[in-house]
């Protein structure tokens, strides 16, 4: 009986740590880039000129089936856009873009933020003379 009692309280203890235990998104990937083959960034930029027309950030997302990640956009710590997207693989690609023709010479910065505004990501990119 106290073998039972015991086997019982692990199971309840330990089984439902390990086997529901809630996913935690997971950025593998975060590009800035001018262009996409195959549904694949064709580079991965740190600089871009000033006067480029539009840039594309991609995000590759492992563990967020089913919930919605958010691209925030500041261009010199100021918000520019906030894009939400909606994830519906364990496994997902996306991205999102902005025109940034008119910017001056300054930074760009992109946040991935999952569904309760936590940072998952964060990438910098830098418009050049």
């Amino acid at each position: 009986m106290k073998n039972l009692v015991l086997a019982t309280l692990f199971f309840v203890m330990i089984v439902p740590s390990t086997s529901f235990a809630a996913k935690i998104a997971e950025v593998s990937r975060a590009i800035f880039t001018t262009s996409f083959e195959n549904r694949e960034p064709v580079n991965d930029l740190e600089t871009i000129p000033y006067g480029e027309k539009t840039i594309y950030f991609f995000t590759e997302v492992l563990n967020a089936d089913a919930t919605t990640l958010t691209h925030l956009w500041t261009y010199n710590d100021i918000e520019i856009a906030r894009v939400k997207l909606s994830i519906d693989s364990d496994r997902w690609r996306t991205w999102s873009s902005k025109q940034i023709w008119h910017l001056t010479p300054g930074e760009i910065k992109v946040q991935v933020l999952d569904s309760e505004n936590m940072i998952l990501a964060e990438k910098r990119l830098s418009i050049s003379q």
